[in-house]
């Protein structure tokens, strides 16, 4: 239902640059905003429809939709990316905009868009290919649009294209951005006769002043043993995020690998940490791996509760008995390699925690965290699609000294006075979310996607006020409110930029 991320990295060598925004850029003093593309200082909205038809032969090929920014907040005066916009041919069922990310990766003073799209057919063959938009002071430029791909797909090109989820953040320690991807479907297992479930990759591009490299920096792969033994990491780079753990002044890649039952067994899920390093991350260490991490969708990285290194936070919506899903923040030991100490539990049934654990909540589903009532902590906004029938909810969750605070949590819904539109069945509201200051006010506004409202999808922005959020001035709009079509099955807001 949500979340992505990506990156793809391969050792060695000169990398060749990717040109994100034309010839050689100056280093701009101080790098654009993540959604900046036009560098006012306010962080447009960016949102898939990945259902979305493009030409009468590109059914479900995808579009991704650009909502401009203002002092006043978010115009509904879009701008429309397809595969056509960008100079390729859509493809049906292609599913542009699966993951969305942004970096100004020149520094060239405006961010830059990467957009996912998980097929592309040509010569016979279908892989996952990054797409991208640089931005520029009129905002993005199609016209200047560039490609990433696996540079060694394997021979299966369909499971080993770029098709995964994203992370941005200086894995080098250089001062440039870079992007980590991954690669699910890479990195089979050959034992004998038999070959075993993929175990996935995540690639490495390093930004720098001519933009993206062409071929990535660096390749990780899973830990554990070879030979189909339950202790692998299956799927790994399901799930991505970066923060600096270590304290060394660089960002580090935490990995996700999302388990779960394969042919030859039940693999549990994993986290790792990969340290930053000049020239990109050379390793991974597994922080923890369990049952309870199998089907996690959504990491994020935070001082949620006030320790000494930031903590890792855990989304699984499928956990517990029939998909009520949890949340889990595991706190890191003060000093020394990085490594986990304890582990808190967050459900709908948690003390303070505002809702009850019902099956088919899928709490989790999508995750944000940011520091919403400037206390120094990070607090943790939860998307749970499956409340109500399907009807969706969020929940935010301010964090506290040793673990989160007991008072002062609330929820939004469609039913929550001040929020236009209705709670239905099937609504899916809470599927994705995004915490960005889109007035330039400096407090974060939320936006909700709902992709199955109205059977094409819609989005909910409540902007930033107080210790949270307010409802006043809020808005839900959906593609015909934009003046875009046809909407049936577009899935308008399964992803968000952010």
């Amino acid at each position: 239902m949500t979340r992505r991320v990506l990156v793809a990295l391969l050792a060695a060598g000169v990398v060749l640059p990717l040109v994100c925004s034309g010839p050689s850029a100056q280093a701009a003093t101080t790098p654009a905003k993540p959604y900046d593309f036009d560098g006012d200082g306010r962080q447009e909205l960016v949102v898939s429809a990945t259902g979305l038809m493009v030409g009468p032969m590109g059914w479900g090929a995808g579009g991704v939709v650009v909502l401009p920014t203002s002092v006043k907040g978010i115009s509904l005066q879009p701008e429309l990316l397809t595969q056509t916009t960008i100079g390729d041919d859509p493809v049906e069922g292609g599913g542009f905009g699966y993951a969305l990310a942004s970096a100004d990766f020149n520094r060239d003073g405006y961010a830059d868009l990467v957009i996912a799209r998980p097929s592309y057919i040509g010569y016979g063959t279908s892989i996952g290919v990054l797409s991208v938009v640089p931005g520029s002071p009129d905002g993005l430029d199609p016209a200047g649009t560039t490609s990433l791909g696996n540079p060694n797909p394997g021979q299966d090109d369909n499971q080993t294209g770029l098709s995964g989820a994203m992370a941005v953040g200086d894995l080098t320690g250089d001062g440039y951005p870079d992007l980590a991807t991954s690669v699910t479907g890479a990195d089979r297992e050959v034992v004998g006769d038999e070959t075993f479930a993929a175990s996935g990759e995540v690639l490495v591009f390093a930004g720098g002043s001519r933009g993206l490299s062409r071929d990535p920096a660096r390749t990780l792969r899973r830990q554990g043993p070879g030979g189909g033994h339950q202790d692998w990491d299956s799927g790994f780079g399901s799930s991505l995020a970066v923060g600096d753990l270590n304290g060394d002044g660089r960002a580090d890649l935490v990995v996700g690998s999302r388990g779960g039952d394969g042919t030859y067994g039940t693999y549990p899920g994993s986290v790792s940490v990969c340290p930053g390093a000049t020239g990109g991350p050379t390793g991974c260490t597994r922080v923890a791996h369990a049952a309870e991490y199998a089907g996690a969708t959504s990491f994020a990285v935070g001082r949620v509760t006030g320790s000494a290194r930031p903590d890792l936070v855990v989304a699984a919506p499928g956990a517990g008995k029939e998909a009520v899903g949890s949340v889990r923040v595991l706190k890191l030991k003060p000093t020394g390699p990085v490594a986990t100490g304890r582990t808190l539990v967050l459900t709908q049934a948690s003390r303070g925690v505002p809702g009850v654990d019902e099956p088919g909540d899928a709490f989790g589903t999508a995750l944000a965290l940011a520091d919403l009532d400037r206390d120094g902590l990070a607090d943790l906004v939860v998307g749970a699609p499956g409340e109500n029938r399907g009807s969706g909810r969020v929940t935010v969750v301010h964090g506290a000294k040793g673990g989160w605070r007991t008072r002062g949590n609330r929820t939004y819904d469609q039913s929550t006075r001040g929020i236009p539109g209705r709670a239905e069945p099937l609504d899916a509201f809470g599927s994705s979310l995004t915490l960005l200051d889109h007035d330039g006010d400096g407090r974060l506004d939320l936006a909700v996607g709902a992709p199955r409202e109205n059977g094409s999808g819609a989005v909910t922005t409540l902007r930033g006020a107080g210790s949270g959020f307010t409802t006043k001035g809020s808005r839900t709009f959906g593609l015909t409110t934009l003046g875009i079509g046809p909407v049936e099955g577009a899935a308008f807001g399964d992803a968000l930029g952010g």
